[in-house]
């Protein structure tokens, strides 16, 4: 049948590929000495960006909400860093649940995101909260449609949030998108699975080499250009994601296969919603096997 071949495609296209890519990320934060990534995916509504990041809710060192203020992180999550708990990445499936709030309350969340995933969280004295503890930072994963990634991004690029994540975009052929329909009719998304990582009981030293990460550079630099910056994050997090697919094969020094792998998800990791199911894609089927 047409819809089986065709789905066949899609799920290497982009089940296995943007999967493979929020796996890898999870896997950074059990990275020694490196900051988790953060990662958000841009899509129109029923891209099935949410559920995908539901897939990874119950793997250790993940903590899922789905709606939150900086009060409530502050209150619900942070405690979790005094015990045996590992916090590495905190999940928003659908980041427009915080942003719903009123102005102040949305753009107060925003910015402490944006200090909690880099500077990390050292001291708070609001109103409301009283705080101070050394070491707090972790990674986020979160999506948002389309629509509401451009109603927030020129305010987001002001204070360096944008930068601070990597962005993956991604839109649908006329064909895929039927192929979704068939699926459905079939009721397939009844066999869909969370994913389970067994991450290490700690922080992993993953050592990785110049020469090979020099080879990032011109993607990192695309992607700043894009967004009107130097890129010097965005090369930060590729090397972090060559570390982290070694880490997730079992080792510990990157190898040159780890550089061509974030070549091959480079591709998705950008603002320019690429097509999914585009025969011009299908030469990085392998590495998301």
């Amino acid at each position: 049948m047409l819809f089986q071949k065709y789905s066949e495609e899609l799920k290497v296209l982009y089940l296995n590929a943007i999967q493979s890519l929020i796996n890898r990320v999870l896997w950074s934060g059990w990275l020694k000495n490196e900051d988790p990534i953060s990662l958000l995916i841009i899509a129109k509504p029923e891209s099935g960006k949410s559920r995908l990041l539901q897939k990874f809710q119950h793997n250790k060192g993940v903590i899922f909400i789905t709606d939150a203020t900086a009060y409530g992180v502050v209150k619900g999550v942070f405690p979790l860093f005094e015990t045996k708990q590992p916090v590495n990445h905190i999940i928003i499936p659908d980041l427009l649940n915080p942003l719903s709030k009123q102005q102040a309350t949305s753009r107060a969340f925003i910015q402490f995101m944006n200090s909690l995933i880099e500077e990390g969280i050292v001291e708070i004295q609001t109103y409301a909260i009283k705080f101070r503890r050394e070491g707090i930072k972790c990674g986020l994963l979160s999506s948002i449609t389309k629509g509401g990634f451009y109603l927030n991004a020129k305010k987001w690029r002001t204070i360096g949030f944008l930068s601070r994540v990597l962005p993956v975009s991604y839109s649908y052929t006329l064909g895929a998108s039927q192929d979704i329909l068939e699926s459905i009719v079939l009721e397939d998304y009844h066999k869909e699975e969370s994913v389970a990582i067994d991450f290490p009981d700690e922080k992993q030293d993953v050592k990785g080499d110049s020469e090979l990460f020099r080879e990032l550079v011109p993607y990192s630099v695309r992607l700043g250009e894009a967004e009107k910056l130097y890129g010097f994050r965005y090369q930060k997090h590729f090397q972090r994601l060559a570390k982290a697919n070694a880490l997730a094969e079992g080792r510990t020094v990157v190898e040159k296969k780890d550089i061509v792998w974030v070549k091959s998800v480079a591709e998705w990791i950008n603002l320019e919603f690429k097509v999914l199911g585009e025969e011009k894609n299908n030469d990085t089927s392998d590495f998301f096997k």
